[in-house]
């Protein structure tokens, strides 16, 4: 067997992430640990373990390091967590350490034993910081990622970015998409919904999920669906999510005379639920790396619109389309709509549309009135989440674990 060492046991990994609460890394990270624990020995290494979202295979090891805010102690937290990492490997001979996100991969690498060093990146680096931060972002990444034996992005355009602004080295990156089990997914999705959400769902309903944060950009959302109103009287907004803009955004609901159509549910354990019930997905965000939420989406069966941010919209709604393309109308592509990308502005009730906002009202009502097209997207939608299954994506992790494509590291 691929895993087995020489002696026949199980080769061990591990998992390293701040901790399995409601994210999207979480989440693949999640589901990455019971795909490989049917081949591998798995060790879920978390910071902080306490109240997870997420379930994980094989055995958890919880370094209790929780974050801080005193430069000091993070400093002192980097170095511990890089020394108790260091002995968890040695201790448990570990073949490879995949890591999540900016901090665990920067501990993954310094932390370096006998052990396969496999990096995660899932955000399109170049528009996740601003100013100075992007220069010295580029020499630590420069510096520390090329030092990994394999970089993954989440995305082809990641991909791209690592290796165009930040210098990683192209031999080093290997875009893998996140997986997806439809089944699964459809039968968390048929499950009820308390009374009191019922009736939302009586009517037409367009549903977003996701942090409630500048990136995911819902107030845009909210602005259009004020236009949508106008046209589709019934219709329903649903947000799953919680984070620090929801106060804004209820009192935005508020000022716009939507506070009965407007529904913020907070984070829901199983969103797939709602998700089902719903009749179009919106996805507002300013940039993304392979959104989770989107595919989710498609895999319950739903039309959705995305904004044609950086990276992942395009590349899974239209992924024969070229990459670098950015749409300035609403273009209904193969798998879904995109919509030009709004500017980010954090507008009141009172302020007009922009331009970008009517293009996104737009879709969200042509979805709403246009059945044919409605019926047509469904159905693309789940063809489009089967082509990412589990079984196809999970090859793909085997191979960078294994290094079976023949690449050289340092």
């Amino acid at each position: 067997m691929m895993a087995s060492s020489e002696g026949g046991m199980k080769k061990r990994v591990a998992i390293l992430i701040p901790n399995l609460r409601n994210g999207g890394a979480e989440r693949v990270a999640s589901n990455l640990s019971y795909t490989l624990a049917k081949d591998y020995e798995v060790y879920m290494v978390v910071y902080d373990g306490s109240n997870p979202d997420y379930h994980h295979g094989g055995s958890l090891i919880n370094l209790h390091s929780e974050p801080t805010a005193n430069p000091v102690k993070k400093l002192w937290k980097l170095l511990d967590r890089v020394r108790r990492l260091k002995q968890i490997k040695k201790t448990h001979q570990i073949h490879a350490t995949i890591s999540f996100m900016e901090g665990p991969n920067v501990v993954n690498i310094l932390s370096r034993a006998d052990d396969r060093i496999i990096v995660s990146v899932r955000i399109f680096k170049t528009l996740s910081v601003g100013g100075f931060y992007v220069s010295l972002q580029k020499q630590l990444m420069k510096k520390w990622y090329n030092r990994a034996d394999l970089v993954v992005a989440v995305s082809e355009i990641i991909k791209k970015d690592l290796i165009e602004n930040f210098a990683i080295r192209a031999e080093k990156v290997r875009s893998i998409y996140n997986a997806y089990d439809v089944s699964a997914i459809q039968k968390l999705g048929s499950m009820p919904l308390e009374s009191e959400y019922e009736d939302i769902f009586l009517h037409p309903v367009l549903i977003n999920a996701g942090r409630l944060t500048t990136q995911k950009a819902q107030w845009h959302l909210i602005r259009a669906f004020k236009r949508v109103k106008e046209e589709v009287k019934d219709a329903q907004l649903v947000i799953l999510g919680d984070g620090g803009l929801n106060t804004y955004l209820q009192e935005l609901a508020m000022g716009l005379g939507l506070e009965e159509s407007v529904h913020l549910l907070g984070f829901q354990r199983n969103p797939f639920r709602f998700l089902c019930k719903a009749s179009a997905f919106v996805f507002p965000s300013m940039f993304e790396g392979f959104p989770n939420a989107l595919c989710e989406a498609m895999a319950c069966g739903l039309p959705v619109i995305a904004s044609d941010c950086k990276s992942g919209p395009r590349e899974i709604l239209a992924p024969t389309s070229c990459l670098d393309r950015v749409c300035k109308e609403v273009e209904i592509a193969e798998f879904g709509i995109l919509v030009p990308l709004c500017d980010g502005t954090r507008y009141e009730a009172e302020d007009v549309l922009t331009k970008e906002e009517e293009g996104l009202a737009e879709a969200m009502i042509d979805i709403l009135t246009n059945k044919m097209l409605q019926e047509k997207l469904k159905e693309a939608s789940l063809v489009r989440a089967k082509e990412l299954s589990v079984e196809d994506i999970y090859k793909e992790w085997l191979a960078v674990i294994e290094n079976h494509e023949g690449l050289v590291y340092e």
